[in-house]
Parts: structure tokens; sequence; C-alpha cells
């Protein structure tokens, strides 16, 4: 920490990623489990009209919804800060005030508990598009991470660099059973143009990493078995018994979907602890065009009016409400063949959008001699 407003700062970011992974863990033990009428939980929330049906979709959208709303108020109080007065609160409530927050998202929750099932479907049109805007950016992190310790690889002792073979080869490997299982469990044409697409760019990227001189075969396989993740996922269950009859039940579903989940919550570790922002889109600039410190704070003095000083502020306000969105998608599944059409061709689009991004990475420095990437 270089300042102890700034170790405060971190500290209370900290808290809110525990918190989410708290959340994480609830919405995942308690999801495809059947609901007992007899227990006084559900008695007791019955009053709420929480439960109407005999699955747990309506506790987890509830709570899921609650935090974003949550979220969506401090990152519109942080963003409209427009006084050195309502900055100076604004911070108060950001750092601290746990006494006031908690009893506050508490009473969220059981506001939420009173809408209907209808009015909860129709946020998850949000929570999915925003979800899947966040698993973009979150597989360009886990890449940038990726190329880090590709880099390193040389370095590696004789163990370590067969290990990342090996990892390598399992990734890839899943990554094919992935596509492999979409297109066999979906026959709809829109489907399988969009993963072929999906495929073919991938392909092409291992190709070109295996050629050029990053040789950057690790991060590529990583980008394929994260495609082929997201798309079992998003793939519309209405097309196929396969999905729901294998994906969607336990305990299939506990191990892929707490591997999605985990993938969101190393996005909000990363960015709490090194306030990483998206270096895929701006390495490989020389003439340092970009100043990636610009677009950072790292010291949050106690000057409301100094304009980085807010900055992780709304950030990361940003940051949490994709990721509790992004939570969404695999632990709520789509309610209706429309939603579930939404989440597919978001999922897809956004995949082909990330395959495109490290393509780009790979193909353009064999063509600009005069960058450098990664």
């Amino acid at each position: 920490c270089e300042s102890t407003s700034n170790c405060g700062l971190k500290c209370t970011r900290l808290i809110y990623v525990m918190m989410f992974f708290i959340i994480m863990c609830v919405v995942l033990a308690v999801y495809n489990t059947t609901i007992d009428p007899n227990n006084a939980f559900v008695k007791y929330f019955q009053k709420f009209n929480a439960f109407t049906s005999p699955n747990s979709w309506d506790f987890n959208i509830r709570f899921i919804f609650s935090q974003v709303i949550y979220h969506v108020a401090l990152l519109t109080f942080s963003l409209f800060a427009l006084c050195p007065g309502i900055a100076i609160l604004g911070k108060c409530m950001h750092r601290g005030l746990q006494f006031i927050k908690i009893p506050l998202q508490a009473s969220l929750f059981f506001i939420f508990c009173t809408m209907s099932d209808n009015d909860l479907a129709n946020f998850q049109y949000f929570s999915t598009v925003v979800g899947n805007i966040f698993g973009f950016f979150a597989i360009l992190f886990v890449i940038e991470l990726a190329y880090g310790l590709n880099k390193r690889l040389p370095e590696l002792p004789t163990v370590g660099r067969t290990f990342i073979f090996i990892l390598m080869i399992i990734v890839y490997g899943l990554g094919i059973v992935g596509y492999i299982f979409v297109y066999v469990a979906y026959q709809q044409t829109a489907v399988v143009v969009l993963v072929s697409v999906s495929a073919i760019i991938s392909v092409i990227c291992f190709v070109f990493a295996i050629i050029s001189k990053n040789a950057a075969v690790f991060p590529v396989s990583l980008l394929f078995f994260l495609q082929g993740l997201h798309l079992i996922f998003s793939a519309n269950i209405s097309y196929s018994d396969l999905v729901s009859k294998w994906v969607f039940k336990q305990p299939q579903f506990i191990g892929i979907a707490s591997v999605g989940c985990s993938i969101g919550f190393l996005m909000l570790l990363v960015f709490n602890v090194t306030e990483l922002t998206l270096a895929p889109l701006f390495n490989g600039l020389q003439s340092n065009d970009v100043d990636m410190g610009a677009m950072t704070s790292t010291d949050e003095d106690d000057d409301a009016q100094t304009p980085n000083s807010s900055y992780h502020y709304w950030a990361f306000h940003l940051v949490m409400i994709g990721a509790y969105c992004y939570m969404g998608l695999f632990t709520c599944t789509p309610q209706n063949a429309g939603m579930a059409d939404t989440h597919f061709y978001s999922t897809a689009i956004l995949q082909i959008l990330a395959g495109l991004l490290v393509l780009w990475t790979e193909v353009w420095p064999m063509i600009a001699k005069d960058r450098v990437f990664y």
C-alpha cells in the first residue's frame, strides 16, 4: 500500500469481494435443490411470496438482483458526486459504514422477495447482457494472466514446463469436448454457424501462436476452453434434452458452474489487488500513446476533488454489477425461449469478439515489425 488511505480502500474492496464469494457459494449450494415446503425458513419467506416454484431459481435471482441494485445505486452515487460534500459522503459510504451497508443490503433482499416471477424474468434479460459483457472481459483478463505466465515459461524448470504442457493439452481437449457437445446437442443453423465461426477463429489463433515467435500456445488453448465452457451454458436448453438432462443436473452442474463463477471471482480479486486494466487492448504501443497510469488511481488520497480519486469508486461498482450478473448466467437457467436465445446469441458474439482480439494480438506483430506484443 502506498498510503494509509489506499490500504483502507483495498481492504474495503476485499470485503466486497469476500461477500461476493460467500454469496456465490450460497447460490451454488442452493441451486437445483428441492425446496421443502415444511422448512421453517421457507415458511417464513412464503409470507413475502419469495418461493412460488419448487426450485431455487427464485432465491438465486432475488439474491443476485438485490446485490446488483445496491451496486447500481453506489455507481450512480459515485458518478454524480457533483460537489465536494457529496463526494466526501460517497467516500465514507464506499470505505466504511458497514453497520449501514449490511442492513441496507439485507433490506433490499427482503424487498425483492415481494417481486413476481415475471418481473424477475424481465430482469434476467438485463443480467444476461451485462453478465456476458463481463464474461467477455473476464476471458481477456484470464488470457492476459496466461500470457504473463507464458512469457516466464523459459525460466521455469523442466518439471514446470512439462506441467504447463500437460495442462495445455487438458484445457484444449476440454474446449474441443465443449464444442462437440454443443454441435451434438443443437441442430439449429444459427447455433452451428456461430459456434463454427468461434471454433475457426480459435484454431487460427492456435496456428499463429505456433508459428509466431511468441509461441503463446498456452493462452490460446485456454481461450478455446473458456469459449467452449461459455457456449455450453449459453446454448438454448429448449433446443435439446441432452443439455437439460446432463449440464443442468447435479453433480455435473456444480462442477462446471463452480468453474464458471470462479472466473468472475478471479477477475474481481485481480482487479482489487492489482487494479489491472485491459492490457490486451493497449499493449504493443512502444510510443506509450496510451498511458495506463492515467486510467488507474494508485493513491486514493483524501482530496475528494481530485479527478483520479473517484475513478475506482464507479469502476469497482461497475465491475461488481457485471460480476453478479455473470454469476446469474451460471446459476439461473433461462425462463423462456426468448431469454435463452438472448443468452446464447450475446454469448456467442462476444466469444467471437474475444477470439478476434486474441487473433489480432497474434497476427499484428508479424505485420508491424516495429511493435512488440506481450
